[in-house]
């Protein structure tokens, strides 16, 4: 993993222009939604993702450039709450074609169901009066309160494709073409829960705890499947899970193959 961690700093929100318009760039978020409302180590998890691409608009990186964690026991209408506030932080609009944010997956397995329902609810923020919206999902027929909603959830039910998503994950490991966050010796040292005013060194800090989550799976294959297991059940993979499933949208869906033109040989134009 070391290869892959260059990222000097963290994106804690789409950067705006000289006119206070938000930068062209693109975002995806993961999350993996928490199976309990318990003190444990099994929480939300919101992963950041922003592409990077080349001229062709081949994907040349997926850089993480923040993964946020609400604090546990959080209600998932306080959850949809703090998506929402990172969906238009990060350039989210509710006009899709210029939302810098191009999908939100979540986790929809059981209780990420949860969350989705609140998602697709209309809802002010309560700190600031800010109409905040109703989400709709991408990819099914369940309604949201109100219409048209922004079209932006992506209902992700991981059962039966975890071997898909695994292996995603690693070839987009194995390429590198996914950047994590530089972790440096004071950081290592540090938990989310100390007194880390910062965003930017909260952002390093779940950085390390991806790390350590993915350190802690070990990689089970059969004839028929593929599985990740925790060596230690105190590490859980909420951050790691996350991650995978924004990068299975993005193989699926914004992938760009670059493909050759070919030639017949009767073809008068190549002899042109």
């Amino acid at each position: 993993m070391l290869k892959i961690r260059t990222l000097d700093k963290p994106e804690l929100n789409c950067p705006k222009d000289k006119r206070g318009n938000f930068e062209l760039n693109e975002y995806i978020f993961g999350v993996d939604v928490a199976r309990s409302n318990s003190q444990s180590n099994n929480k939300t998890a919101i992963v950041v993702l922003k592409i990077i691409r080349n001229k062709t608009g081949t994907i040349r990186q997926i850089q993480a450039v923040n993964i946020v964690e609400p604090p546990n026991g959080l209600s998932f209408k306080e959850q949809s709450l703090i998506v929402k506030r990172l969906f238009y932080a990060y350039g989210g609009h509710s006009d899709i074609l210029k939302s810098r944010v191009k999908a939100i997956v979540v986790d929809g397995n059981v209780i990420g169901k949860g969350l989705i329902d609140r998602l697709l609810e209309d809802l002010t923020d309560p700190d600031t009066n800010e109409e905040l919206g109703c989400f709709d999902t991408i990819n099914t027929d369940q309604k949201p309160d109100v219409t048209p909603a922004i079209e932006v959830v992506y209902d992700l039910t991981a059962q039966g494709i975890n071997g898909e998503i695994i292996r995603t994950f690693i070839d987009y490991v194995e390429t590198e073409k996914l950047k994590l966050l530089k972790i440096n010796d004071e950081i290592k040292g540090k938990s989310v829960n100390s007194n880390v005013n910062l965003e930017e060194d909260k952002a390093r800090i779940h950085t390390q705890y991806l790390i350590d989550e993915i350190s802690n799976l070990k990689l089970e294959s059969t004839q028929k499947s593929i599985t990740v297991k925790q060596v230690l059940k105190k590490i859980d993979k909420d951050r790691y899970s996350a991650l995978a499933y924004a990068l299975y949208y993005i193989f699926l869906f914004l992938e760009k193959e670059e493909v050759e033109e070919v030639y017949d040989e009767d073809d008068s134009l190549v002899y042109f």
